[in-house]
């Protein structure tokens, strides 16, 4: 519980149901134990968050999007990644994937929620610039163009070449281009194939 006002009045964070459930028995037999609860501080809403999902969490693991809403509000409450994942007992890889949800724009997050796009296609979006991810939503939302999905999809972000870091010659610091991670597949890939080939054609010809 915290405070919620007065110093005798509190408000229930986590472990309503389990209040009410032991109150109607103390109802019914006309007594009842005392409960055990522990009072967090006034106007911590970030622990007050902590608690509420842990709670969800222990009946029913929430939807993806529904953990970046929460994870997303702690960090601007002040928590760090390494923070959340020690919280929930989860890596800081799979917080910051939760998080990436959020750079999708929120017609995208709204469809995938909403089931009309599968887990594969939002976690490729996740690697999308915003530019990419309306012209994405323009395809999608027209019946007569096709939106790629999946693998397809991938291949479409990435004008058809997703080149991989590991397989450059050259340093990836020597890179003047952009580098997407991909932190579902745990890859990171050269946003222009371009310029990847300009490097990697000098890294060769360096070695002759």
């Amino acid at each position: 519980v915290r405070p919620n006002g007065t110093p005798e009045s509190f408000e229930i964070v986590a472990g309503r149901r389990r209040y009410f459930a032991a109150k109607s028995l103390a109802e019914e037999r006309g007594e009842g134990d005392p409960l055990p609860c522990a009072i967090m501080e006034d106007g911590d809403d970030a622990a007050a968050l902590e608690a509420s999902l842990i709670e969800n969490i222990a009946r029913l693991d929430p939807d993806e999007v529904s953990q970046w809403e929460t994870f997303s509000r702690l960090i601007k409450e002040g928590r760090s990644i390494a923070e959340i994942a020690a919280t929930f007992g989860i890596t800081e890889l799979q917080v910051k994937r939760s998080l990436a949800l959020g750079e999708l724009l929120p017609k995208i997050r709204e469809a995938y929620r909403g089931e009309e796009i599968d887990a594969e296609t939002a976690r490729y979006l996740t690697m999308a610039s915003k530019a990419q991810q309306k012209d994405w939503l323009a395809l999608y939302a027209d019946p007569e163009q096709y939106a790629p999905r999946g693998y397809q999809l991938k291949q479409w972000l990435f004008g058809g070449q997703s080149i991989s870091i590991k397989v450059a010659l050259f340093a990836i610091e020597d890179y003047p281009g952009m580098v997407v991670s991909d932190l579902f597949g745990e890859d990171s890939y050269f946003a222009d194939a371009d310029v990847f080939w300009l490097k990697q054609n000098e890294a060769i010809a360096a070695r002759r």
